[in-house]
């Protein structure tokens, strides 16, 4: 695939209000994020004036509420990300003669590694920035899933996938592993939003009690908690590769801030299964909504915390499309994220019935160029 820029995060709300400085007040669905965020209590005064212990406390949490021994925190998934290509040469550095100290800067044999063609593009970004050859797939069922993996030696699948909402079930990800392993090759799933769905959706969908030196699992804290701004996540694997990546993360990898609060998140299974009673109902709300105003769309994803819809039209005519959608919403204080080169449009949850409101009401109001509501 051709060289990539660093990617530009989030929905860009600074600048709407550069466009239209007359609306003071916006409602802002541009991140996938809970909008009632777990209620953070008083934090004691020991957490900002001590170092991180050794995350007793906080590993323990994790490992009952993942199930998985072997994982690690990190200063959110992104880290994560950005560790991976590291980790994959020192794990494939003990049985082949690869030259891995500070002058390689790049590899200097061709490993490909696999990529949706839709989705969290620091995946792609950071594999290529590492040297990785990258290709972007689409598969739209489990056998061409399958069929991706045969034809790289990593796989990267984003279960629920940011922003199609498109999944694969647990024993399609292991189907792929098997034949990745075959080749020394790896799966890397990022869960970054599946803690929002049921419990049994998780049990259909996840690997992290899978994960092992071969099977990389990306979780979050922040989208499923409403606290992006704490940067907390784990990184599951085997015991070997969470030795290294201990080694790459340094000794204090979250804050102790941080840390008293994951601990706390994990622990709070009465809050998280309100949460996703809650989400379930206001995302399946807002899907209907959404299809009332675009009956026309093309394709609907959705999880429980954001909903996408690609609007039909020619390939010439989606771009304006889906800009000209923002733009009407932005003019009357309604902030969407857009995926132009896809023609898609991705709604987060309003926070209240304030805020479904003014949407539907923003919705009626708009002329499109096709019909809504």
């Amino acid at each position: 695939m051709p060289s990539l820029d660093a990617p530009r995060h989030g929905g860009d709300l600074k600048r709407a209000r550069q466009a239209y400085p007359d609306i003071k007040h916006w409602v802002d669905l541009s991140a996938g994020l809970n909008p009632d965020s777990w209620p953070v209590p008083a934090i004691p005064v020991s957490c900002f004036q001590d170092l991180p212990d050794d995350y007793d406390a906080l590993l323990q949490a994790a490992r009952g509420y993942y199930r998985q021994l072997d994982l690690w925190p990190v200063n959110g998934s992104q880290q994560g990300i950005e560790l991976l290509s590291a980790l994959f040469l020192r794990q494939i550095s003990e049985t082949q003669s690869i030259d891995i100290g500070p002058e390689a800067k790049r590899c200097s044999y061709t490993k490909t590694v696999a990529v949706p063609e839709e989705g969290y593009r620091e995946h792609a970004w950071c594999w290529q920035k590492s040297g990785f050859e990258v290709l972007c797939y689409h598969a739209s069922n489990a056998l061409e899933l399958i069929a991706c993996a045969e034809a790289c030696d990593i796989l990267v699948v984003i279960n629920p996938n940011n922003p199609t909402g498109q999944h694969f079930s647990r024993e399609t990800l292991l189907a792929c592993h098997r034949i990745l392993a075959g080749k020394q090759g790896w799966l890397v799933v990022d869960e970054a939003f599946i803690d929002a769905y049921s419990s049994a959706e998780q049990e259909r969908l996840s690997v992290a009690c899978d994960a092992c030196d071969s099977i990389i699992v990306l979780r979050s804290i922040g989208k499923f908690f409403g606290l992006a701004g704490i940067r907390s996540g784990f990184v599951l694997a085997g015991a070997t590769l969470i030795e290294e990546l201990k080694i790459n993360t340094g000794p204090w990898p979250v804050s102790g801030v941080t840390s008293w609060l994951t601990t706390r998140m994990l622990n709070d299974v009465a809050w998280q299964s309100r949460a996703r009673e809650q989400l379930a109902d206001k995302s399946r709300r807002l899907a209907i909504h959404l299809e009332h105003a675009f009956p026309q769309n093309l394709e609907l994803g959705q999880t429980p915390l954001f909903v996408s819809l690609v609007l039909l039209a020619d390939a010439s005519e989606y771009h304006g499309s889906v800009r000209w959608v923002q733009q009407k919403l932005a003019q009357q204080g309604i902030w969407v994220r857009t995926f132009e080169p896809y023609g898609r449009l991705r709604f987060g949850l309003p926070g209240d019935e304030h805020e479904l409101n003014r949407l539907i009401s923003s919705l009626k109001s708009m002329a499109p160029p096709r019909s809504v509501y």
